[in-house]
C-alpha cells in the first residue's frame, strides 16, 4: 500500500487526505497513520475544539519510532458529526478501541 502523501504547512508535516474508518454508530471519523506501520500504537487524542493537527509538530520527532494514530473526534477536523448528538462517555471510548 503507498503512503497518503504529506504535505509541510502551518501544523508541521501532516497526510494531506487522511485515512478514514466508520464507528459502531455509523459516523465516518478521519485519522492518520504515522511512524513504524508495525509498530505498537500510541494514539494521540486532541483536545476540546482542536483536531488531529494538533499533533502535527511531534510526528516528526518521533516518526521513526513509534506508530502513531493521530484521531479527528467526532465533528472535530474531518470527522462526521452526529446530528443526534454524541455520547462522548459512552461512545467515544469505544470509537478509539475500534480504531
Amino acid at each position: 500500500m503507498t503512503p497518503p502523501t504529506t504535505k509541510d504547512g502551518r501544523y508541521g508535516t501532516v497526510h494531506a487526505t487522511p485515512r478514514r474508518f466508520s464507528t459502531h454508530d455509523g459516523l465516518t471519523l478521519a485519522y492518520d497513520d504515522a511512524g513504524i506501520p508495525d509498530g505498537d500504537p500510541i494514539v494521540c487524542l486532541h483536545g476540546g475544539t482542536d483536531c488531529r493537527l494538533t499533533w502535527a509538530p511531534v510526528t516528526p520527532a518521533v516518526r521513526d519510532t513509534p506508530r502513531l494514530l493521530l484521531l479527528d473526534a467526532w465533528g472535530q477536523g474531518e470527522s462526521d458529526a452526529d446530528p443526534d448528538g454524541y455520547d462522548l462517555v459512552g461512545a467515544f471510548p469505544g470509537d478509539v478501541i475500534t480504531l
